[in-house]
């Protein structure tokens, strides 16, 4: 993914954070879940999380650990 970038212009190279967002479906009661990469980050390196979107508040909160998956 983050190669793309760099063959687009310099954006990869300019930016400080590098963030990906997508969805592989995954659903629960309360929103969609969604997930985060960090690409790149000055003084944050390499990161992957799950957020569960909110759609109803157009809002991502941390997805809770008793939260099931359907």
């Amino acid at each position: 993914m983050l190669s793309e970038l760099n063959e687009s212009s310099s954006i990869e190279q300019d930016a400080d954070v590098v963030e990906f967002l997508w969805s592989d479906g995954e659903t629960t009661s309360q929103g969609e879940i969604i997930n985060q990469t960090f690409a790149k980050g000055r003084g944050i390196g390499v990161n992957e999380f799950k957020l569960l979107f909110l759609n109803w508040k157009q809002k991502f909160t941390e997805v809770p650990r008793e939260v099931k998956q359907t």
